[in-house]
C-alpha cells in the first residue's frame, strides 16, 4: 500500500466508487526524475485532487460530494491555452535570475490540466534575492510562480517556504511516492527479466553440460571397449609368440 494517504472528502467519495472518477491527480501524474517535490509544491493540494473523466463528470462529482466536506477536483475542460506561457522566455528569465529555470509544464505529462495548472510555473534551484525576483515578476505571466526544487513557492506577492533546510532532504510527497513506487516496479521488471534470461542461460548450460557429460561417458565406455580389444590382442600376439618360440 501507498504510504502517503490522504484523508478528506475525497477519500469518502473514493470509497464509494463512482462513475466518471479516475483516482488522484498523484496517481496518473508523471513527473521527470528530481522535480518531484517541486511540482507537489506547486501544485499544492489539487497534486492530490481528484481526477474527473471530463466536465460533465466534474460536475457530477460535484453534486455527489455536498455532503462529504471540501473535495478538490480536476477536469480537463478545454484543451486550449494548455501551452507553457514561460518557455518562450527562459533567456531573458536566465538573466534576471542568475540561473536557467525549468518550464514546470515540460516536466509533467499524464494529466493535462495539471499541465495547465503548470503554465505558468519555472523552477529553479534557489530563491532568488528580493531584487531579482522582482524583476523576474515583471516578465512573467499573472498568476506565475517561481518554485525551488526543495519546494519553496514564490509568487509576486507570497512566499511559502518548505520548511527544509538546505542541508536537509524534503518530505516524500504522494507524487514523490508514487514515482519511487514506479521507479521500484520498473526496476524490479528489469531484474525479473534478467533472472529470466540468467535461468535460461543456465538451462541450456545444463543441459550442454548433460550433452558433455554423456558424450564424455560414450567416449569413457569406447575406450574402456578399445582398451580390452588391445588387451585381447596383445593377448593373443604374446600366446602367438610363445608357439613360435616353442616351435625353435
Amino acid at each position: 500500500a501507498l504510504a502517503a494517504e490522504v484523508n478528506d472528502g475525497a477519500e469518502a467519495l473514493l470509497a464509494a466508487h463512482p462513475d466518471g472518477i479516475a483516482g488522484r491527480v498523484s496517481d496518473h501524474l508523471r513527473v521527470t526524475a528530481g522535480y518531484e517535490t517541486a511540482v507537489a509544491a506547486a501544485l499544492g493540494g489539487f497534486a492530490d485532487a481528484l481526477l474527473a473523466t471530463g466536465a460533465d463528470q466534474l460536475y457530477a462529482l460535484a453534486d455527489a460530494a455536498t455532503s462529504l466536506g471540501q473535495v478538490q477536483l480536476v477536469a480537463e475542460l478545454t484543451a486550449t491555452g494548455r501551452d507553457s506561457a514561460v518557455v518562450g522566455m527562459l533567456d531573458q528569465l536566465e538573466q534576471v535570475l542568475g540561473e536557467r529555470p525549468v518550464a514546470a509544464s515540460e516536466q509533467v505529462s499524464g494529466v493535462p490540466a495539471a499541465e495547465r495548472m503548470l503554465a505558468a510555473t519555472v523552477f529553479v534551484t534557489e530563491l532568488p534575492d528580493a531584487q531579482r525576483a522582482a524583476r523576474a515578476f515583471e516578465l512573467l505571466p499573472a498568476a506565475a510562480q517561481i518554485v525551488t526544487l526543495r519546494g519553496d513557492v514564490l509568487t509576486a506577492s507570497t512566499l511559502t517556504t518548505s520548511g527544509v533546510a538546505a542541508d536537509e532532504e524534503p518530505g516524500a510527497s504522494r507524487i514523490a511516492l508514487v514515482a519511487e513506487r514506479e521507479r521500484a516496479t520498473s526496476e524490479l521488471a528489469q531484474v525479473r527479466a534478467e533472472v529470466d534470461r540468467i535461468a535460461l542461460q543456465l538451462a541450456d548450460r545444463r543441459a550442454a553440460l548433460a550433452a558433455a557429460k554423456a558424450r564424455a561417458e560414450s567416449a569413457l565406455s569406447d575406450l574402456r571397449g578399445f582398451d580390452a580389444e588391445l588387451a585381447k590382442r596383445r593377448e593373443a600376439l604374446n600366446r602367438a609368440r610363445a608357439r613360435v618360440e616353442s616351435a625353435r
